[in-house]
């Protein structure tokens, strides 16, 4: 079980870098669905809901870079171009929560995400995954940042340094993610402090459990294994229609939440399912 001491469920958050056009290609395509390769683990029946951004992840960096004047030909050569978000929580905060409470959890990490990125304006794609395990948000955005940098070359003897470059925007993850190990346990602290009304707590600190990130095609031959395990004690037809049902009244909540509109056939089977109502827990602006 993946609870904590105090018997609460974890939030889950990760970011990585993304190194090439290409590759953030590849990982659109991936979030997508529409890529060829690396989605055979997915079911072709559950597509991803995506709620922000563009399903062409590439062409969206290609526009926000162009309106920010930022021109693929002048980038470093080890610039990171992208950065990939992927945020969830333990599955039993899924098997537990109605609807409204996936789409309310769905619209407050996006929301942790977009100001962590500078804004909704560097948004590429944000699309939700309903397919796996436990759902799954996944945001790729742009990381660009506003700042003036220092005019090369030395001033002369006796002179002052050269004024610096007038502000303009860049590609600089650093500014926004870091480089070492306390900003990313930072971003675990202020992520998990974001979903705190929704029940949830960090997770337990890597140095505490000697733990290290899995490897994605381990992760999921894993997830397969216990999949087919579960599959051996499966459920009647009822309990997976009634899996079914959940999903589809998930998605629907998700839809309005983002201001999307209810897919008809996602509405008749989510209406056969009564909502929870929510409580006001006291949220701030």
């Amino acid at each position: 079980m993946a609870l904590g001491p105090d018997g609460k469920p974890f939030a889950f958050i990760r970011v990585e870098k993304v190194k090439s056009l290409g590759e953030l290609r590849g990982r659109g395509g991936h979030n997508a669905r529409t890529a060829e390769r690396g989605t055979e683990h997915c079911d072709p029946t559950d597509p991803p809901l995506l709620i922000a951004g563009d399903d062409d992840a590439k062409g969206a960096w290609h526009r926000c870079a162009k309106a920010r004047g930022v021109s693929p030909d002048s980038m470093r050569s080890n610039a990171t171009v992208a950065l990939e978000w992927v945020a969830t929580a333990s599955p039993e905060f899924f098997a537990k929560a109605s609807p409204e409470q996936v789409a309310e959890w769905t619209r407050d990490s996006l929301a942790y995400i977009t100001e962590r990125s500078g804004g909704a304006t560097h948004l590429l794609a944000a699309h939700v995954h309903l397919d796996e395990t436990t759902p799954h948000l996944h945001v790729l955005t742009i990381p660009l940042v506003q700042k003036a940098v220092a005019k090369r070359g030395r001033p002369a003897k006796g002179g002052a340094a050269p004024d610096p470059t007038a502000p303009s925007w860049r590609l600089c993850a650093r500014d926004l993610v870091g480089g070492d190990k306390d900003t990313a346990i930072a971003i675990q602290d202020t992520y998990a402090e974001a979903m705190a009304h929704h029940g949830l707590r960090r997770g337990i600190p890597a140095k505490e459990t000697g733990a290290r990130n899995k490897p994605p095609a381990r992760y999921r031959a894993e997830l397969a294994a216990l999949g087919d395990s579960l599959a051996a004690r499966a459920a009647s037809l009822d309990d997976r229609e009634r899996t079914l049902a959940r999903k589809a009244a998930v998605l629907d909540a998700v839809r309005r939440e983002a201001g999307l509109s209810p897919s008809p056939a996602l509405a008749d089977i989510a209406s056969e399912r009564p909502r929870q109502p929510i409580k006001d827990r006291g949220r701030g602006a």
